[in-house]
């Protein structure tokens, strides 16, 4: 199951019905408040973040993931970094770059949880 963590409801809704119609399990937040609420419930194999979020960055938010679901692995979308200041602040999470391409989203899930 994915976690899209997203705070602009378009993108939001937008990259989630592109997942499910790629046959994923997709669940939603609204900010990384919200998502780290929903993690607290449920399990996934996926967290999908923006970067640039109110209150809680997605950089916390990485942090975070990291800290209580160690195995979870983390996608990190930005209009606001470069592929490379992507990957050395968020070492082990794989980065794309906003606007997203979906072929590259779906290349990304794809080598992040590949399916069974």
């Amino acid at each position: 199951m994915i976690l899209l963590v997203d705070d602009n409801r378009v993108s939001r809704e937008a990259f989630a019905k592109i997942l499910r119609l790629h046959g994923h399990e997709v669940m939603e937040a609204a900010d990384a408040s919200a998502g780290l609420h929903i993690m607290d419930n449920n399990h996934f194999d996926l967290v999908i973040t923006d970067f640039v979020m109110p209150n809680i960055s997605g950089f916390q938010l990485i942090a975070h993931v990291r800290q209580k679901w160690p195995g979870t692995a983390i996608l990190l979308m930005s209009g606001y970094l470069t592929p490379e200041v992507g990957e050395m602040i968020s070492d082990g999470v794989e980065f794309i770059a906003k606007p997203v391409d979906v072929p590259v989203l779906l290349n990304a899930i794809e080598r992040l949880v590949p399916r069974q």
